[in-house]
This record gives structure tokens, sequence and C-alpha cells, in this order.
């Protein structure tokens, strides 16, 4: 009788110790403003959001819900597998008549995504907040490309294919951090790639340069300056950061040309994590 008391609390141990965790599941794809050449008019019934599951265990989503960016409760008996994919679709019909060959798809949800980019976010059955993605379509979420010429300079502007041009907005690496646009990536199939790996999926991504800042904003020539950015990456040691920086001294051969890159315009310089130069405390992942 000890002796099977004894397995019964080993087992009972067991299941409880191997207990998913729901911050496995992630935001995976965001199809936000379909269409198939950009400027078309679009179908926002044609939108969906694609979660998947990190993990290793089966989880339960029965009652979670999506409180903002658009309004949806998960339906009782809502099980996304380990390592599988869940859609919720805007319009379910729809979806499914363009995606005839998905099966793992919810959905007919209130509200609709905004073209230009807002906050997503995922919220279980406790009220517990488990993913949020706040989307745009520019800055780290877009392509920069030459822009046209302005009072003798060109600048930059956006450019991105999965706000209009027919492509979703896949997430990169699941298993970094999605809440950063260095992160995510416009499809290379048109549509996207809903209950799929998505085509730009990468498990070594370029290490993401995030939130870099200088002081002073607007320096003298006689002024020191610090230069400070989070560095993010899926190696926790051997990352070394190096600082090129260099004067403007932009000249156009014509409204067409951007000036060649020189790397001897550039001075070069280490950056620490060490809370030595101006980034704070050591090994936090923010270099100066």
């Amino acid at each position: 009788m000890k002796k099977l008391l004894l397995v019964l609390i080993l087992i009972l141990f067991y299941a409880v110790s191997v207990q998913a965790d729901p911050y496995d599941v992630v935001i995976n794809e965001i199809m936000y403003h379909p269409g198939h050449e950009i400027n078309t008019p679009e179908n926002t019934a044609e939108e969906y959001i694609e979660l998947y599951n990190s993990g290793i265990y089966p989880i339960n989503l029965s009652g979670w819900w999506f409180d903002s960016g658009i309004n949806f409760l998960f339906p009782d008996n809502t099980i996304i597998g380990a390592g599988e994919y869940l859609v919720v679709a805007a319009d379910i019909e729809t979806f499914n008549a363009k995606y005839p060959g998905v099966f793992n798809v919810i959905g007919g949800w209130d509200g609709i995504l905004s073209n230009t980019g807002e906050e997503i976010q995922l919220i279980d059955n406790s009220g517990n907040v488990i993913d949020t993605v706040e989307y745009a379509d520019e800055g780290d979420w877009s392509v920069r490309e030459l822009g046209p010429m302005d009072h003798e300079h060109r600048g930059w502007q956006w450019s991105d294919a999965h706000d209009g041009g027919g492509m979703s907005l896949e997430l990169i690496n699941a298993f970094m951090p999605n809440e950063y646009g260095q992160n995510w990536a416009a499809s290379q199939t048109v549509g996207g790639t809903p209950s799929a790996v998505n085509s730009v999926s990468n498990v070594d991504i370029a290490p993401m340069i995030l939130d870099i800042e200088h002081y002073p904003i607007i320096p003298g020539p006689e002024d020191e300056v610090t230069v400070t950015a989070k560095i993010l990456d899926e190696l926790s040691s051997g990352i070394s950061v190096t600082l090129h920086y260099r004067i403007d001294m932009s000249r156009y051969e014509d409204q067409y040309i951007y000036p060649q890159y020189n790397p001897a315009d550039y001075n070069i310089l280490t950056m620490f994590d060490d809370g030595l130069h101006g980034d704070g405390n050591p090994g936090d992942g923010i270099y100066a």
C-alpha cells in the first residue's frame, strides 16, 4: 500500500512538473493589409493572425482572447500542439476559399487591423498577457530605400511588401523576442504561409541593434559624445560590438546616384558592456 501511494505521488508530481508553459505561444505571422499589388483595394476579410507553439507540449487556448487590435474569444476545446500553428482569421469562409489546404483555423473576429500599425495583444483565460506585438509599416518593420532628391540631399524612405503588396508579415526567429521589427520581414510567398513554416524562418538571425542613442543630442565641436545601443542575439557570450562613425560628407553625382561607401571615411571604436563606459550595468546587453 505504501509503495502504491508513493507511485501515485510520483505520477502526480511528474504531471505537474511537465505542465505546458502558455508563454510558449507566440504571434508568428500577421496579414494586416491584404492585397495583390501595392495600392490596390484590399479585402479586410482576408486578414489573419497566426500563432505558433514553440514549446514541447500541447496548450489549451480555450477562453483565451485578443483584446487589442481586434476582438476575438477563442472557443472551447481549442488546442495548439507542440511545434504547431493555429490561424485566427477575420472571416473563416473567406480564408477557406483563399487557403483551401489549411484546416487548423478558427476565426470571425470583430474589428479591422490597421494598415499603418497597431498593438495586437493575446491574453489567456486567467487574464495574463501572453504576447504583445506592436507592428508598423515603417522603421525596423520595413526596408530602407533611397528617396528622391530634396534640397540637394537624398534621404531614405520605407518600402514594405507586407503593406498592401500581397505579402504577410512573418516572424523570422520564433525563439527570439518578437516585439522588435528587426525580427520580422515580409513573406517571400504571396498570401503568406498560414499554418506552415514561415518563408523567412531562420534560427540564426543578425544581432538586433536596438535603442541607439547618443549624447549630447547636438554635440559641439569640443564635446565628448557617448553612443549606446542594446544588442540582442541568440548567443549569450562572445559578442563583440564595434561603432563605425564619420562626419557627414555626402555628395551626389546626380539625383539617382548615392555616393560610394568608402571605409576610409569611418572611425572605428570598440563598444563595451562592462559598466565603465556609460553603458549602465555590466552584462546587461547595453553597449557604449
